[in-house]
């Protein structure tokens, strides 16, 4: 839908503007899908009313002007009957409009990607020889010609188009919707997930943004918890600072709120690991778009669009506070703990599987030299520690390290499935296949919050 230049709204002329033609019509412009056609349908039962229809485009128009919709058609039809669809009604005299399918085939698209700021996000690297190299992607926005200056994002390097090439040769200019590679005149550092824009007007560069969130998966928005953020074709971590407000897609209010549940919408704060090249959603939507992805599982939660920049601190603050263990952990966004990892777990599997969810590991051998002083110290570094125990029994941790960021984890017989016990230091879990352990051991300590 956020490729769609026009969008049709049907609507029940029964029971006139709805709950659901609200939801419809909010998404639509949130989107930024700019030309509606309001179908009002079943015309046939009110007897082609024009006090209904004209009752119903009023109240439409009322409501569309709120969220930003100007350019709307009402049409009054019949699907069953066919009044209106293809061709115009005699039971309409008063309608002075075009049928649907007129409509549709008639209406003005003004080209708004071809004639927006070049953008090509870069998908490959295009090195068939020591002789060629070149950057390919699809045009996402505008148009480019050879001796065009470019500038590479977010690095900031500029250079000039040197060819287009295509399957068929090289190209005089090519623009948004087709799929190029650009050769450029100078050896810059380029690689997949920059973005290739003009020089003259180019993207932003930033980490920091305001953002408006749909959300989509079952499990309600964790703020601060990092997930994966895809746009364009760059692939960054992320973590939502602060829900700023949630809306109400039906009524347009905004209302303060900690978390986003199923389907909601909401404006977020935005933070991600490194700079990312972005344009504001409504000027160019394929570099302000982005979805949310769960590191854990890999399933999209949300779809997102970019609104702006938003400028955050540069340092870490260290002149204005104390450093130190809580700091250094709330830098890595997580607690610190020592995992025991025990006969039956592998330690290093273990150790990729929180590297994979963003997590700052370390793996040492329950043989290791003063082992409870050094465990110690990579605690107050803010890490998560594994101790890959093999066979060996666990030691006394009480006496050198906060029992409450002590787990062991252990195979056990009788467990059903992996369990903390109410003292919250051991975990116990069925043997199973090395995989299934480690999912069932993060899974647990997750929902328990060990993680921070």
């Amino acid at each position: 839908a956020s490729t769609a230049d026009l969008a049709i709204i049907l609507v029940d002329a029964r029971h006139g503007v709805q709950t659901q033609t609200r939801r419809h019509s909010f998404l639509v412009s949130l989107i930024g899908i700019k030309r509606v056609v309001v179908a009002i349908n079943k015309m046939d039962l009110v007897g082609f009313s024009q006090d209904v229809y004209a009752g119903i485009e009023r109240d439409y128009r009322a409501f569309a002007g709120q969220i930003g919709l100007t350019e709307i058609l009402c049409i009054p039809m019949s699907a069953l009957r066919g009044d209106n669809i293809i061709d115009k009604s005699d039971r309409t005299p008063w309608y002075d409009g075009p049928a649907l399918m007129e409509h549709l085939e008639t209406v003005a698209i003004e080209d708004d990607v071809q004639n927006g700021p070049f953008r090509l996000p870069v998908q490959w690297v295009n090195r068939p020889n020591l002789d060629f190299r070149g950057f390919s992607g699809m045009i996402a926005s505008g148009r480019v010609r050879p001796g065009d200056r470019i500038r590479v994002q977010p690095s900031g390097r500029d250079s000039t188009v040197e060819r287009i090439v295509v399957s068929g040769g090289d190209l005089d200019e090519a623009v948004a919707g087709q799929s190029v590679t650009l050769t450029l005149s100078d050896e810059i550092d380029c690689s997949r997930g920059n973005v290739i824009a003009s020089a003259e007007n180019p993207a932003i560069a930033a980490d920091a943004f305001d953002a408006t969130l749909v959300w989509m998966s079952d499990e309600a928005l964790a703020t601060g918890r990092s997930y994966l953020m895809k746009s364009g074709t760059r692939t960054v971590g992320a973590t939502v600072g602060r829900i700023d407000h949630r809306v109400n897609v039906n009524t347009l209010e905004r209302s303060d709120t900690n978390a986003l549940a199923l389907n909601e919408i909401g404006e977020v704060e935005l933070a991600t690991d490194r700079l990312l090249a972005f344009d504001a959603y409504r000027s160019v939507r394929d570099t302000g778009s982005f979805i949310l992805i769960d590191r854990l599982n890999n399933n999209t939660v949300a779809a997102g669009m970019l609104r702006g920049a938003r400028s955050r601190p540069r340092d870490l603050g260290w002149m204005q506070r104390e450093t130190g263990r809580d700091a250094r952990a709330a830098l890595k966004q997580q607690s610190p703990l020592v995992l025991w990892a025990g006969e039956g777990i592998d330690a290093g599997l273990l150790e990729r599987k929180l590297m994979s969810v963003g997590r700052h590991t370390l793996v040492l051998p329950a043989a290791t030299a003063d082992l409870l002083r050094i465990v110690a110290l990579l605690l107050d570094a803010g890490l998560i520690v594994i101790i890959d125990a093999e066979a060996a029994q666990p030691p006394s941790f009480g006496a050198a390290l906060p029992t409450d960021e002590c787990v062991e984890l252990r195979v056990a017989a009788n467990a059903v499935q992996a369990s903390l016990d109410a003292a919250g230091g051991l975990l116990e879990l069925p043997a199973s296949a090395p995989e299934e352990q480690i999912e069932q051991i993060v899974d647990a300590l997750r929902r328990a919050g060990r993680f921070g």
